[in-house]
């Protein structure tokens, strides 16, 4: 990937921006046109750090809204853009250990300096089934499978400026002041015996799970949560965190969209 990009930027020398895909991931319907209507961001919000095209908890029944777009604070990569700049100052002659080895995770560290990545709730790339592709075969078979991805070609971002640090965070502010709580009881089977919570009856409502930490790195709690809810998760890694916020939408067959999120204070938007 490393040399992928030096190639890039070489050779079109004058591009502010570059468009990446991971290998054994391909473009969905839309890719580029998801792209068009979010570069604008990058330029106007230094705040934002890139765009991504995978979201980590893009499972089906947890993903269905395509117009509908996050702020995380984690790098989910797979198909995504990047500034030149981060090319030349963060990047470039940061070349991974070893191929089988994330390469972010060696040129960035999980630290983005504050900064956050833009992720769609459904997906503009798909994973390519390819055996061999990750030493970790279990992984593989547990991580790709049941997901959703972008279908139509000409799917809308709603409101890309809502997606700027200062509006998104009243918007997120207007979503849980207007949420109601679920409460322990209802989801304690799930918490002890690890069964997936199929949500609330109430449709079209947005719902709060409020969890306690011992500091801003304990991921105990959310841990099981996310196991609740059949979100990702591995090795004590809960991803698509916004200020120890996990939003989502959650989906049943006999219900419309529900709006779900994990959140410092220390809740979950369900």
């Amino acid at each position: 990937m490393h040399h992928a990009m030096a190639r890039v930027f070489e050779t079109f020398k004058d591009s502010k921006y570059a468009i990446f895909i991971d290998e054994g991931f391909r473009a969905r319907p839309g890719f580029l046109r998801y792209f068009g209507q979010t570069l604008s961001l990058l330029d106007q919000d230094d705040s934002v750090f890139s765009v991504s095209a995978w979201n980590h908890n893009g499972f089906e029944g947890l993903s269905q809204d395509p117009s509908l777009v996050y702020r995380t604070e984690d790098f989910p990569a797979t198909g995504w853009v990047v500034r030149r700049s981060v090319w030349e100052s963060e990047v470039r002659g940061k070349e991974a250990a070893c191929c089988m080895v994330f390469p972010w995770h060696s040129w960035f560290g999980g630290d983005l300096k504050g900064r956050e990545v833009l992720v769609p709730d459904v997906s503009r790339v798909e994973y390519i089934v390819r055996e061999g592709l990750f030493e970790d075969d279990a992984f593989r078979q547990d991580y790709f499978p049941g997901r959703s991805s972008n279908s139509e070609p000409v799917q809308d971002v709603s409101d890309v400026q809502k997606l700027s640090r200062d509006v998104y965070e009243e918007e997120v502010k207007r979503l849980i002041s207007s949420s109601t709580p679920l409460q322990p009881s209802q989801f304690s089977t799930c918490l002890t015996q690890q069964e997936h919570f199929a949500g609330p009856a109430e449709k079209g409502k947005v719902f709060t799970v409020y969890f306690e930490q011992e500091n801003p790195t304990d991921r105990r709690v959310l841990q099981k949560l996310a196991g609740c809810f059949h979100l990702f998760r591995q090795e004590g890694d809960v991803r698509r965190l916004h200020k120890n916020m996990l939003r989502y939408l959650h989906f049943s067959k006999k219900t419309a969209p529900r709006t779900c999120s994990a959140a410092d204070d220390h809740r979950v938007e369900y």
